[in-house]
């Protein structure tokens, strides 16, 4: 299912608490930032002080930090449905393998997000382990940046791994994302498109999130 999912990069629990009251009239799956300062520049609220979430909505946990592995009881605690590790952020393969695994045994999804410059065949030994794959066409850790435009490519690659493989992980593509470019990355091949500064400067998100939504038939 094709589905927009507004993101919520927050640096305080007050503002984590307004922006999810402000958007959950209008979905049910959101995209969490959480960010170090160390793996990108910008440092947001740590997943230890985000609020309970609610189980009516979905929330998944965009991991842009190192060490993501030590937060996965947190997150599990806090009700997050799907934490997303930062392929860049692990120094081995098994280091991730072994961190998907634990974020399994606690009751939850797991994926894979890469930066731009990382090849997608690097998700090979990973493809029958992980929930969902995430494509950032831009690079990490601020809102409004510039979609970068090999991303199409990229995501064509990435469904034809999955069908190649026979697996069924779910496609997701999250940075720069405006209104015309909704249908080119669904057509390429994402499913899960995440938006964010398009719906957070939108006077009106009801609107904004109807306009969004039809980009995706």
């Amino acid at each position: 299912m094709r589905q927009i999912v507004p993101s919520i990069m927050a640096k305080s629990v007050a503002e984590f608490k307004r922006y999810s009251k402000k958007l959950s009239p209008y979905s049910k799956r959101f995209h969490v930032d959480v960010m170090d300062h160390k793996f990108v520049p910008t440092k947001g609220l740590p997943v230890e002080k985000t609020p309970m979430l609610p189980k009516k909505e979905h929330f998944e946990a965009h991991l842009m930090v190192y060490g993501g592995e030590r937060h996965i009881r947190a997150m599990a605690s806090h009700g997050f449905d799907t934490v997303l590790f930062s392929f860049e952020a692990f120094g081995s393969k098994k280091s991730l393998f072994d961190a998907i695994r634990n974020v399994k045994a606690h009751g939850m999804k797991a994926g894979i997000v890469l930066k731009p410059e990382t090849e997608i065949f690097v998700l090979k030994p990973f493809v029958h382990e992980i929930d969902q794959v995430n494509l950032l066409p831009v690079h990490p850790g601020f809102y409004g940046m510039t979609f970068i435009p090999a991303t199409l490519s990229r995501l064509k690659k990435l469904k034809r791994l999955r069908q190649d493989a026979g697996a069924n992980f779910l496609i997701e593509v999250d940075g720069g994302i405006k209104k015309e470019l909704i249908r080119k990355v669904v057509a390429a091949g994402a499913e899960l498109v995440v938006v964010g500064s398009v719906i957070h400067e939108s006077k009106n998100i009801k609107a904004t999130m109807k306009e969004l939504n039809k980009e995706l038939m």
